[in-house]
């Protein structure tokens, strides 16, 4: 399982980069207030945890690839439709979130871990890849990750933004 970090890190990260490399002309297109709703939504799949402490069951929808093809649906629905157009960026963040949450849990996971189902609810095949194990003290491998991502990060913004010069 990876850190909530983790889950925040990627997405913020992967359109950022999208942007500063893919739309360099069209950037403010995109502006941070996007950039730090992809990260939200990179963390709202784990929801389920809450859904679990309430109501006691485990809800395996948050981590299908269903509800982040519904927010990429819903994203080309209201870029087509002229009166809904200022939504579809909002849909298009959120469908970004969440499949970079459900990514990084199928690679993180193994199969006998936990409840990766990534066609729920219409399969339900218990999917995982198992890439990083867990240490014996917990989860150093994943805070390493953490670690090396914001330090990557922070350096592209430095390279790209020269970002040193607003501190």
């Amino acid at each position: 399982m990876c850190f909530a970090v983790t889950h925040i890190l990627v997405p913020i990260i992967l359109v950022d980069l999208v942007r500063d490399h893919v739309f360099k002309k069209h950037r403010r297109m995109l502006p941070n207030k996007y950039i730090l709703l992809a990260g939200i939504a990179g963390i709202l799949p784990d929801i389920d945890i809450i859904i679990r402490g309430v109501i006691g069951t485990y809800s395996y929808i948050t981590h299908s690839l269903v509800l982040p093809i519904i927010f990429f649906i819903l994203s080309f629905i209201s870029y087509k439709k002229i009166e809904h157009r200022k939504y579809y960026k909002i849909f298009l963040m959120f469908s970004v979130g969440f499949f970079t949450h459900v990514i990084l849990d199928v690679l993180v996971h193994t199969p006998l871990e936990s409840s990766m189902m990534l066609f729920y609810p219409i399969g339900k095949s218990i999917t995982g890849f198992g890439i990083m194990s867990i240490d014996k003290y917990g989860f150093i491998p994943m805070a390493a990750l953490d670690g090396v991502l914001l330090l990557l990060w922070l350096i592209h913004e430095e390279v790209t933004h020269k970002i040193s010069d607003f501190l």
